[in-house]
C-alpha cells in the first residue's frame, strides 16, 4: 500500500490533522478527521475508488 497525502489542513504542529490520502496502487481514498465533539481524537474512513469517483463526479464544476 502506497498512501500519498493529497490534501491536508494547514497549521498542524504534530502532523495529525484532517487530511485526504490516496493509495496509488488501488485508488482507495482514506479521509482522516476529528471525531464529532472532539478536537483531539481522530478517525479514519476508507472510501473505495468506485464510491470516491461517484462522489467527485457530483461536485459542481
Amino acid at each position: 500500500m502506497a498512501m500519498r497525502k493529497v490534501l491536508a489542513q494547514g497549521g498542524c504542529v504534530d502532523g495529525d490533522c484532517p487530511a485526504f490520502w490516496i493509495d496509488d496502487e488501488t485508488g482507495t481514498v482514506t479521509v482522516r478527521g476529528f471525531e464529532p465533539g472532539s478536537n483531539t481524537r481522530e478517525r479514519d474512513v476508507t472510501i473505495p475508488v468506485e464510491v470516491w469517483d461517484r462522489l467527485v463526479a457530483q461536485l459542481p464544476r
